[in-house]
């Protein structure tokens, strides 16, 4: 037979007495707890209202607040199984694991299906908890109803939101914004800019390879107050740099830079600056360094004189050879330094670009490229590094020819 714990002043029961004024809690530790309680709210036609709790959490203070004492409030939870989970139990752990509990103490209302039907965070009053439950009591009266008429293709507007709300808390958000963007589809333009759509078109309009990221930036001016701009472009770009990153998208990257950069909210910020720095980091988590190389030309376009210009396209070039040891990598910094020399003849841009030209193995260009570097200084020292390199390269060179 389970075991009923003690938690603080309340002792744990499944069944409270009908005289009980108190809200009493079910302490599960283990799956079988759970599965047992699931069991009987099937049975009794319940909902579950699931406390997840760490040790010194305001769940305490709720208790020595008398909060679970109150009389209305335990009526109103008599058609509930309330069960309080431990954070540091092994089933606590596990279970707020599987669904994203990650603030504590976290109030879940569920019904006897498991659908998670509201979430509740943080300390909450007397009135907060029966506000909560009835709000789940209504989604969990209306929700099948919500459904039968999402098939019919007769949600209005308000059920359209409930239905995403509750969905949202039941799904990732690939398959929640799948399926706002099918109530943005049913809806016209001007239907969807109203204030109470903004909330979903900040979190869910945000994929530029949809209509909605546009509609919103052209509308920019006439967004309702309730539209939070900021969110709206940060999560944007977050979840298509990300997409195009994972997917090595070059073309998502260029609506990032083209569309969304440009209508950034107001900063300090040189949009160039962005731009090229956007596409230098996607050049290095996906190791397309030609993105890199086109960036690294395009910014130093606008950078004053050539001078500026080849020592800016040939710190792009040092980088990337001085990170990246692939053949690609070299190709893209060989190309950089030698358009940083067709702007500037220095030294080091030649010897870099013979340098690449020797770990790609083409040794009698190699050659020819570090004898040219070396007549473009008089430092003894960047000569003596010329002359090493050379020998370096005429070695590989005889190997080569003995081999054939």
């Amino acid at each position: 037979m389970k075991k009923l714990l003690l938690l603080f002043i309340f002792t744990f029961s499944l069944f409270a007495k009908a005289q009980d004024v108190k809200v009493r809690f079910y302490d599960v530790r283990t799956l079988d707890d759970y599965q047992k309680v699931l069991l009987q709210t099937i049975q009794d036609e319940k909902m579950m209202f699931i406390v997840f709790y760490q040790d010194g959490d305001a769940f305490y203070q709720m208790q020595k607040d008398n909060i679970y004492a109150n009389a209305e409030l335990a009526a109103a939870y008599a058609k509930t199984n309330p069960m309080a989970v431990s954070i540091t139990s092994e089933m606590g752990s596990r279970l707020a694991e599987s669904i994203g509990v990650d603030s504590f103490p976290s109030f879940y209302y569920f019904n006897n299906e498991e659908v998670l039907l509201v979430v509740k965070e943080g300390y909450q009053s007397v009135s907060n908890l029966i506000e909560a439950l009835k709000k789940a009591q209504s989604i969990n009266t209306n929700y099948s109803k919500l459904t039968d008429k999402y098939g019919d293709g007769t949600l209005t507007q308000a059920e359209w939101r409930t239905l995403l709300e509750t969905y949202a808390l039941n799904n990732d958000f690939i398959q929640t914004q799948s399926l706002a963007l099918e109530f943005f589809n049913s809806q016209s333009k001007a239907e969807l800019l109203k204030p109470e759509n903004a909330e979903l078109l900040v979190k869910y309009g945000i994929d530029l390879e949809s209509a909605y990221p546009e509609l919103i930036i052209k509308n920019k001016a006439s967004l309702p107050s309730s539209f939070d701009y900021k969110a709206f472009y940060s999560s944007t770009y977050d979840y298509n740099f990300d997409r195009a990153e994972v997917n090595k998208d070059t073309v998502l990257l260029e609506k990032i830079v083209s569309v969304l950069i440009p209508n950034r909210p107001k900063d300090e910020a040189d949009t160039k600056e962005l731009v090229f720095e956007t596409r230098k980091v996607f050049s290095s988590e996906t190791r397309l360094f030609n993105v890199w190389e086109k960036a690294a030309i395009e910014r130093a376009a606008s950078l004053g004189d050539d001078s500026t210009k080849a020592e800016f396209i040939f710190e792009e070039a040092f980088e990337i050879a001085d990170n990246f040891n692939t053949e690609d990598a070299q190709e893209t910094a060989r190309k950089l330094a030698k358009e940083s020399y067709t702007l500037r003849e220095d030294y080091r841009y030649k010897m870099l670009e013979g340098y690449m030209a020797y770990l790609m193995k083409d040794y009698a260009e190699a050659l020819e490229l570090v004898k040219l570097a070396e007549t473009k200084t008089d430092n003894a020292n960047n000569i003596r590094k010329a002359n090493s390199l050379q020998k370096m390269i005429t070695k590989e060179l005889e190997k080569e020819n003995k081999s054939e």
